[in-house]
């Protein structure tokens, strides 16, 4: 499998993001804003946005509401100890910044505040060695200068949205459905950036589906099932190009055919 380092590329086309109609600048900014914020007050933390921000500034139309941002707390420490931070102690920290921040169940940074224009928007943070295993920074998060914010990078929010779709958990079944509808159709959408940027895809995104090739594999294969089912539902894209196009990114990435033949 290809292990080229991935941070020579930033977005398919790197004007394509700035007319975006649909780029959430208010996301932007709250993000940038963020992880200023986090910078002074946990040095050492390394944020970057992931989730439906990171595939918008990707040039994803698909809207979003909220930011969502990643920290590798490995190199920070709390002070007088060789601990580092974890999200906890980051939310704690948060709520003693009325200023700037609106804590309860959800937590909102406040853009703009104490003017006419003071808004609140909804910061989601993980950490990030909880949330991807392995977590490889360099292989994983692009952060060319030419973007507004370091990124999970398209390869890995690809996988991530493999992931997420069929580990969609929500009681609420037509909730669950529309999120996994929206994962795959995120996927189409990065399949069609990575193979536009010939950006294939590294051993540690492959990792990413599964401790084993064969778990990887039941991961793809679970996948494509339920994205066939869905588009068979809702109007997501032909199943059978984007299989084409998967095969043709597995082919690029130097991966065992069992990932294209399973599919």
């Amino acid at each position: 499998m290809n292990s080229s380092n991935p941070n020579s590329h930033a977005i398919a086309n790197p004007g394509h993001a700035e007319p975006n109609a649909v780029l959430p600048r208010h996301l932007v900014q709250a993000a940038q804003e963020f992880s200023l914020w986090l910078q002074t007050v946990a040095p050492g933390a390394r944020p970057f946005v992931c989730g439906g921000l990171a595939l918008s500034i990707y040039g994803n139309p698909r809207s979003t509401t909220d930011a969502d941002l990643a920290i590798d707390l490995s190199g920070t420490r709390r002070p007088g100890s060789h601990r580092p931070y974890d999200t906890n102690a980051l939310k704690h920290l948060a709520a003693q910044d009325t200023q700037r921040f609106i804590v309860g169940p959800k937590i909102y940074w406040i853009l703009n505040p104490g003017t006419p224009y003071q808004t609140p928007v909804q910061v989601d943070f993980v950490d990030a060695h909880l949330f991807w295993a392995p977590f490889e920074p360099l292989e994983m998060i692009d952060s060319s200068p030419n973007l507004p914010v370091p990124l999970l990078n398209v390869r890995t929010l690809l996988v991530s949205k493999m992931k997420s779709a069929i580990e969609r958990s929500q009681p609420n079944a037509f909730e669950r459905a529309q999120k996994q509808q929206n994962d795959v159709k995120d996927f189409f959408f990065a399949l069609g950036v990575c193979l536009q940027m010939r950006t294939p895809l590294l051993v540690v995104q492959f990792r990413q589906l599964g401790h084993s090739e064969a778990a990887g594999l039941a991961t793809v294969g679970a996948f494509w099932r339920l994205a066939t089912q869905i588009s068979a539902s809702y109007a997501v894209g032909s199943i059978d190009m984007h299989k084409q196009m998967w095969a043709q990114l597995v082919l690029m990435s130097g991966a065992p055919a069992a990932f294209v033949n399973g599919v």
